[in-house]
């Protein structure tokens, strides 16, 4: 084993942990699409027959946010555990909560996250531990989220659990954050069994004159609203979206990406389609659409007319006519009319431009995929690394 010393730093990539040393090195998973959620899952979930089967774990301070409000919600998620580096995101969870302690000394980055987080490595695996699946809600604009999330991945995989990552990437006037969230991206892409992207941009176009806390507080909302009904236990009034549904949809080659439309909710829902199906444009090449999830929110006024004219609209926009499209929808809102769909199959984002040195080197010429971590040690204690 080699080591690179940087001043007074000690840095080194990650590779496979070490259990009588607890150091973590550098994982390396192969990406694989797994079928048991189609026969080890009934078409509805009661929480009452599975006590930590499907369990979430939110990272950082936007994971913590959405997962706050998600878990106030009706879903098929047993338990919710927040990790962060930031005690204030747990204040509301402390039973299930984790919190990371970093060295403020300089600058933080995703590296430095890890290596702070190499000694806690025990504590998520006894979280993840049993569970057959597990959702990550992190945001990758920020050091923690783009920096746990593939660290998390990873554990994940080695504990044989699917793992499917929500993940909400950085507005485009944050230019700094633009590169990490890259890298994390292409990384989860790699390691997770499903990567669903958000882009904080779409859902923040109406929002342009609002005060910048109150945004990220609705496109929160949003994100934990639009979650809840894909993920939601069967109630009245819906046609529900069971797992089954979402597998076929997201367990397939490739990113997936959400979007959302809202309007009035006495109007017809081509207007809420159109928007959703516009998020997907500015994200992807839509031609490259595979399958699409499509839930429908509103009244009791939804008809049969409406679902028609909405998947025709979907298919004519997205994909090809051998689209996949599953669909459900809720009639219990009095407010808006909220489309959300859910397209998968791209290799191709336009986040992938945020990272320069892999659109100049390709993807078959990159140096090292695997994901740095970084830890401070004094000097005198690198006889005790062998």
């Amino acid at each position: 084993m080699s080591y690179r010393l940087v001043e007074s730093k000690y840095k080194y990539n990650q590779s496979i942990i070490n259990d009588s040393k607890s150091i973590l090195f550098k994982y390396s998973t192969i990406k694989g699409r797994l079928s048991v959620l189609y026969s080890d899952y009934p078409m509805t979930v009661s929480k009452a027959h599975h006590n930590k089967d499907i369990i979430a774990i939110a990272l950082g301070s936007a994971g913590s946010r959405i997962a706050s409000r998600l878990s106030l919600m009706k879903t098929i998620i047993d338990k919710f555990y927040f990790i962060s580096c930031d005690k204030q995101d747990l204040i509301n969870n402390s039973e299930s909560s984790l919190l990371i302690p970093l060295d403020y000394r300089g600058k933080n980055t995703p590296a430095n996250v890890r290596g702070a987080a190499i000694k806690f490595l025990p504590k998520i695996e006894e979280i993840i531990n049993r569970s057959k699946i597990v959702f990550i809600i992190s945001g990758l604009g920020g050091s923690v989220g783009s920096g746990l999330a593939t660290l998390v991945s990873d554990v994940i995989k080695k504990n044989n659990a699917t793992c499917l990552c929500i993940a909400a990437m950085p507005h485009s006037f944050e230019s700094n954050k633009h590169f990490q969230s890259a890298i994390a991206l292409r990384r989860l892409n790699k390691s997770a069994d499903a990567v669903i992207v958000v882009d904080n941009d779409d859902l923040s176009n109406d929002l342009v004159n609002n005060p910048i806390l109150d945004t990220y507080e609705i496109i929160n909302e949003k994100i934990a609203f639009v979650i809840g009904k894909i993920l939601g236990l069967p109630q009245k009034g819906e046609l529900h979206i069971d797992l089954s549904k979402l597998s076929r949809v997201v367990l397939q080659q490739g990113i997936s990406v959400l979007g959302i439309g809202q309007t009035h909710i006495n109007e017809a829902p081509e207007e809420a389609v159109s928007k959703a199906v516009r998020m997907i444009y500015d994200t992807v090449d839509p031609n490259e659409t595979e399958n699409a999830l499509f839930f429908l929110s509103g009244s009791k006024g939804i008809t049969t007319g409406d679902i028609e004219c909405s998947t025709k609209q979907i298919r004519s926009l997205l994909g090809d006519q051998s689209l996949n499209l599953e669909y459900g929808l809720s009639t219990n809102s009095n407010n808006s009319l909220t489309a959300i769909i859910l397209a998968s199959g791209f290799n191709d984002t336009k986040f992938s431009k945020y990272d320069p040195i892999d659109t100049i080197l390709g993807k078959n010429n990159r140096i090292d995929d695997s994901s740095e971590c970084e830890i401070e040690l004094d000097l005198d204690k690198l006889s005790r690394l062998d």
